[in-house]
């Protein structure tokens, strides 16, 4: 099972912040490499870009990417100073990012439901085609 992607979601309020680390795999499954809560300051900051460097590590030339909720102005100094480090940030309100996760699910039971129909119709045929024999 290969890794296509790794991303690190992050949570902010005004007091701390939330990350997972996840990875997406060849099979399109995410799964939670690691998870950790930091303050929302500027030491904890250091200690978020070393701790996505030190999970990230084993997984080759892949690019980690961010993905932080808009809260206010509580995201910002982790989103400027993830940035600045050479991430490739993106910051979307929490309600885009439950939409988006939604419309996975959804598009993920389509190819499912596809795969299954497509399969099963090719393995009628060749039965068919068996049974002629």
């Amino acid at each position: 099972m290969e890794t296509l992607k790794l991303t690190v979601g992050i949570d902010v309020s005004k007091d701390d912040c939330k990350c997972n680390l996840s990875k997406m795999t060849s099979e399109l499954t995410v799964k939670v490499i690691a998870s950790k809560t930091f303050l929302n300051n500027e030491k904890d900051l250091q200690e978020l870009l070393k701790w996505v460097a030190k999970n990230s590590a084993g997984y080759g030339p892949l690019r980690t990417g961010i993905v932080i909720e808009a809260s206010g102005v509580y995201h910002e100094r982790f989103a400027l100073g993830l940035q600045q480090a050479g991430h490739r940030v993106s910051v979307v309100l929490p309600n885009k990012a439950k939409k988006y996760m939604q419309l996975l699910r959804v598009m993920e039971m389509q190819m499912i439901r596809f795969i299954r129909h497509h399969y099963l119709q090719k393995e009628t045929v060749l039965l068919r085609q068996c049974n002629k024999r």
